[in-house]
């Protein structure tokens, strides 16, 4: 089951789109259920936000070992 959503899309608070998409409406209702939100908006945004957080996070992983570091621990925690 598939259930049409549209969506408006704030770049900045000046500027709107709007889109519609189509969204599995069972996978949206188990995760509205799961989650405890009230409205399926919440579910969906909520959701969009730990996508974009988990993907920063996997980036910041790939960056692991490749910064070059330049200080003193040592005296750092002497500072504390």
């Amino acid at each position: 089951m598939c259930m049409l959503v549209e969506v408006e899309i704030r770049k900045r608070e000046a500027s709107r789109m709007r889109k519609k998409i189509a969204i599995d409406g069972e996978l949206t209702a188990r995760t509205t259920k799961l989650s405890g939100f009230s409205t399926k908006k919440e579910t969906v945004e909520t959701g969009l936000r730990l996508l974009a957080r988990l993907k920063q996070q996997a980036q910041v992983r790939r960056a692991r070992g490749k910064l070059k570091w330049e200080g003193d621990f040592s005296k750092m925690r002497r500072d504390r």
